[in-house]
């Protein structure tokens, strides 16, 4: 039911050309008692506009990660959303990003700024908005070209979203450990 109250209120509300960001906290849906991308919720959800989100869904091993890979993969094919894959920090970054599937989107150290590269040499860069005050800049400022970062799917370079907020202190020692 709520469900289908969310979809039918994104159609009502947005054109097809509007962006926004499903799931400031969360992920996309699983099938019940797996972790598995529940497939159909998810391609009713993003194929409203052009959404951007992000998945930290198991992607690297076994039976469950192949089919989260074909599931991101039929999302991109099918609507014009973006799912970018979750990295823990730049190693992790590049085992995504060589899957080549989905851009990524890497935890950072709160004191990351500007640019660095991963250990294959992939360029990151730092969020755009963590460099303002709250408030100051969002994800519709940013990208230039009329789609945020986060929302390009042909994206090569890894998202850096440093370490902020209660969680920060433990990603940092978590960060360092790597």
């Amino acid at each position: 039911m709520f469900l289908g109250a969310l979809l039918e209120t994104l159609r009502e509300k947005l054109s097809p050309d509007t962006v926004w960001r499903h799931n400031e906290v969360g992920d996309l849906p699983k099938q019940k008692g797996t972790e598995k991308i529940a497939r159909r919720k998810a391609l009713k959800i993003l194929g409203i506009a052009i959404p951007f989100t992000f998945s930290h869904h198991e992607m690297l091993k076994g039976s469950i990660a192949k089919w989260n890979r074909e599931t991101i993969k039929m999302i991109h094919e099918k609507t014009r959303a973006t799912v970018n894959l979750s990295a823990n920090n730049p190693d992790h970054a590049d085992q995504l990003a060589d899957l080549g599937i989905a851009p990524v989107a890497c935890l950072g150290p709160s004191d990351f700024s500007g640019r660095s590269k991963t250990p294959k040499g992939r360029s990151m860069i730092a969020c755009p908005s963590t460099y303002f005050e709250l408030g100051e800049y969002s994800c519709a400022d940013c990208g230039g070209n009329g789609l945020p970062l986060c929302a390009r799917q042909d994206r090569k370079e890894i998202i850096v979203f440093p370490a902020h907020g209660q969680g920060k202190k433990h990603i940092n020692e978590m960060l360092s450990d790597v």
